[in-house]
């Protein structure tokens, strides 16, 4: 990720953050990866069922209290620093930090298929696979 990308990411999500589910590794000083966890704000989406007023606004503040999993949003690894353990390291923290909060599942977001590495690591923790992500390429002929 570009460093304009990260400051977008920082910006929009850091109302919502909670600091204890933030990672930056670091080798030798160096930035070696980052994770980010979330709480997962779609079960109070959920509750609202797409409408807002007055009693689905209640409704939210209610359920925001009672989130019981996290999302991890974002995580990576530098190359150079992959295969080291980094990537387990940041699922142990979030899930350490997570259960005094409520937290009771975790969910991967937004993993393609083709990221081997990563599908690996959820195998490991026994992640269930419910969704499937794929791009696809076509060439638009020029005219």
């Amino acid at each position: 990720m570009t460093k304009a990308e990260f400051d977008h990411i920082v910006k929009e999500l850091l109302p919502i953050a909670d600091p204890d589910m933030v990672f930056i590794a670091e080798i030798d000083g160096k930035p070696a990866g980052f994770s980010l966890a979330l709480p997962n704000y779609n079960e109070v989406l959920k509750v609202m069922n797409g409408r807002i007023n007055p009693i689905t606004l209640i409704k939210a503040a209610i359920a925001q209290k009672h989130i019981g999993s996290a999302r991890v949003i974002t995580m990576g690894v530098i190359k150079e620093f992959q295969g080291r353990g980094i990537d387990s390291v940041f699922h142990y923290h979030s899930y350490t930090n997570g259960i005094p909060k409520g937290y009771v599942r975790g969910e991967f977001s937004w993993v393609l298929e083709i990221n081997t590495l990563m599908m690996h690591v959820a195998e490991k923790l026994d992640a269930v696979i419910y969704k499937t992500y794929r791009l696809y390429d076509k060439a638009i002929p020029q005219k």
